[in-house]
Formats: C-alpha cells, structure tokens, sequence
C-alpha cells in the first residue's frame, strides 16, 4: 500500500477540484485507486467543482422546482414550501436535478 505524501496532497489539492479522473490518476503515478484519492480528498476538504450529480453541486442545488409556473426558484424565496409566484407547492429535487430525472425515467420505460 502505497503512502500520501506532502508532494501527493499538493498535486491533489490543486488537480481534484477541475480536472477528470485520467488526469489526476496520471499525475499521482498510478499508485492510487481512485476511492483512495476521493478519501484522501475529503480528508483534506476538498470538493468537486462543476459536475453535475453525485460529483459535486447540480446548478439546481438549493433550488425548488414549481410545475405550475415550470420555474426554478432559489431557495430563499421559497417560503412554506410555495412559490413566491402562483401559491403552489414547489419540490426540493436535490443533486440530480428534476429533468434529468424526468428524462431517465421516460428512457427506463422504453
């Protein structure tokens, strides 16, 4: 088993958060799985950036969906779990946003 070295976190603290997968297996020279990267990163706090999903914050995240208006509200003004607009009540979707949800469910049943 291979050991973390101050030269490793550097490279990880500055590759982790933008670049793909291959990238930053490469530059640590393959001696890392990459559960062992995602683990030493959260031990080092750090975060995804601009991935979608599981793989960091949706650009839906902290927002409410309401189907009435089909409008996406930021979070503060959603009050009651209504939209500020049209009174309805508005769903919270969380990482993977509600059209791709929609959009998978549609493929699954094909």
């Amino acid at each position: 088993m291979a050991k973390w070295t101050e030269e490793d976190d550097e490279i990880l603290r500055k590759l982790y958060p933008t670049y793909d997968i291959d990238v930053i297996l490469e530059a640590l020279g393959g001696r890392f799985s990459w559960h062992a990267i995602r683990i030493r990163a959260s031990l080092l706090g750090l975060k995804r950036i601009g991935r979608g999903g599981s793989r960091g914050e949706s650009k839906y995240e902290g927002m409410a969906y309401c189907s009435k208006c089909s409008k996406w509200i930021p979070k503060e003004k959603v009050k009651n779990y209504r939209c500020p607009y049209c009174g309805r009540k508005v769903r919270f979707p969380g990482p993977l946003s509600y059209r791709r949800k929609r959009k998978w469910r549609k493929e699954k049943k094909e």
